[in-house]
């Protein structure tokens, strides 16, 4: 068994002496095709990619200023609530969860306004057109 695993790999030497390649040839040719690309290909695929992990972290930071303002919604409402009753408590909870929704929403947006007058959008992202609608 050991001796037919040798001579297989003794063929897959070329007689050239050049090295063998390994790896199926649509890989290859992929390969091949990617190092042709043109900079405007690549920078487009750059602009997608910035418009994916742009998306993704503006997400991560809209959840987390949430958690933030709810967070101190809900110790003032605990501190609120030595000095009142329960009641007020349990009718404050839903307010001071959407509250924390609207203001971070409105803190959302200044954070963006500000990003979008520093940076050019269309020299770093692309846009995203979305075709469920058709």
């Amino acid at each position: 068994m050991k001796a037919e695993k040798k001579e297989n790999r003794e063929l897959a030497v070329p007689q050239s002496g050049a090295p063998a390649v390994r790896g199926n040839a649509a890989a290859l040719q992929r390969n091949a095709a990617s190092q042709t690309e043109t900079p405007q290909e690549r920078k487009k695929a750059n602009k997608k990619l910035n418009t994916v992990l742009f998306m993704l972290a503006a997400v991560f930071v809209c959840m987390l200023i949430t958690i933030v303002v709810f967070s101190a919604l809900f110790f003032v409402m605990v501190w609120l609530n030595k000095i009142t009753g329960d009641e007020l408590f349990l009718l404050a909870l839903p307010a001071a969860f959407i509250m924390s929704i609207v203001a971070s929403f409105l803190i959302y947006n200044g954070i963006l306004k500000l990003i979008f007058k520093k940076i050019d959008i269309d020299e770093y992202f692309d846009p995203i057109k979305l075709r469920w609608w058709k």
